[in-house]
């Protein structure tokens, strides 16, 4: 073989890796030669993949409840011919179209309104001190209406919240009397109600109907008349004062909840990805790096050597 001969002519045509190869091919087919540039080492590194943090909307529960109001009536009426101060209304001795109730605590004129639907016989004055503890003025105490002879006068509230029960309390008093005026009072709305009172020479007693609803038309009848136990001989029976309250419970829906925000934009993460580590250089029995260096590694290497030719050659 020629291996100078070979050699001296790639050189004149500057083909230097080609030469590598050449004298590869003369070393007994076995020989490795390899040639390694710098970017040869170092594997294209991929592109870069950045995490993204993203970020959910949260699930917002709100809870929320209905808002409660509550307003309370308070109508005080007095029966009987003598006028009453302050907020005290005032009832009709006989048939009568309905009149507006004041409310005693504000004095404020309201929608609830008293008619005397059936009339009494007459008005009478009791000359007694009623006790303070019973809470009702004298004014309002020693006066009343009456009744007798099997009749039965009637007493109806109207404008009415349909929603509220109501309680009515019912104060009679007749003074000096020995018998029994014992005074019935039937209050019918949505459901019926009858309680009883001695009115004979009472001065601490007060009978109450509660938490009776008016009828479908917001209204309540009450009914006076005699008990059973009363023995006056004209069976006459007698009303001074009548007190209804009422508490209204009003319940406001409350207003929807927002709906949630929306879930912000991912937010690329700014840390880039590491690169990749070099490839390791090859394992060589020569390293070269000129071409002198080059032809006397190819005169030197047996079959199954590595000559590793950078990049100068």
């Amino acid at each position: 073989m020629k291996t100078n001969t070979g050699i001296s002519k790639l050189a004149k045509q500057n083909h230097k890796k080609a030469l590598s190869l050449a004298f590869a091919a003369i070393i007994a087919g076995a020989g490795m030669i390899t040639s390694c540039k710098k970017e040869d080492s170092m594997p294209t590194p991929s592109t870069a993949v950045q995490e993204v943090n993203t970020t959910s909307a949260l699930e917002v529960t709100s809870t929320t409840t209905a808002a409660t109001t509550s307003s309370t009536s308070d109508f005080r009426i007095d029966l009987g011919s003598t006028a009453s101060a302050g907020n005290y209304n005032k009832a009709s001795i006989g048939v009568s179209s309905p009149v507006a109730l004041k409310d005693f605590v504000t004095g404020a004129t309201t929608g609830v309104k008293i008619a005397t639907t059936a009339a009494f016989k007459g008005a009478y004055n009791n000359s007694t001190t009623y006790p303070s503890a019973l809470g009702i003025p004298q004014a309002v105490a020693s006066d009343l209406y009456y009744n007798g002879s099997g009749a039965t006068s009637a007493l109806e509230l109207s404008g009415l919240n349909t929603a509220t029960a109501y309680n009515l309390s019912f104060f009679s008093s007749r003074m000096d009397y020995n018998g029994s005026l014992e005074t019935q009072f039937k209050v019918i709305g949505a459901t019926t109600q009858t309680v009883v009172l001695e009115a004979a020479n009472n001065t601490s007693k007060i009978v109450t109907v509660s938490g009776i609803k008016p009828n479908s038309s917001g209204k309540i009848l009450i009914q006076v008349s005699k008990g059973s136990k009363n023995s006056n001989s004209s069976g006459n029976y007698w009303l001074n004062y009548l007190r209804v309250t009422g508490t209204t419970t009003t319940s406001t829906d409350p207003a929807p909840a927002p709906a949630p925000a929306p879930a912000p934009a991912p937010v690329p993460d700014p840390t880039p990805a590491p690169a990749p580590a070099p490839a390791p250089a090859p394992t060589a029995n020569y390293t070269v790096s000129n071409y002198t260096d080059l032809v006397a590694a190819l005169s030197k290497a047996t079959s199954g050597q590595v000559v590793y030719i950078t990049d100068n050659v």
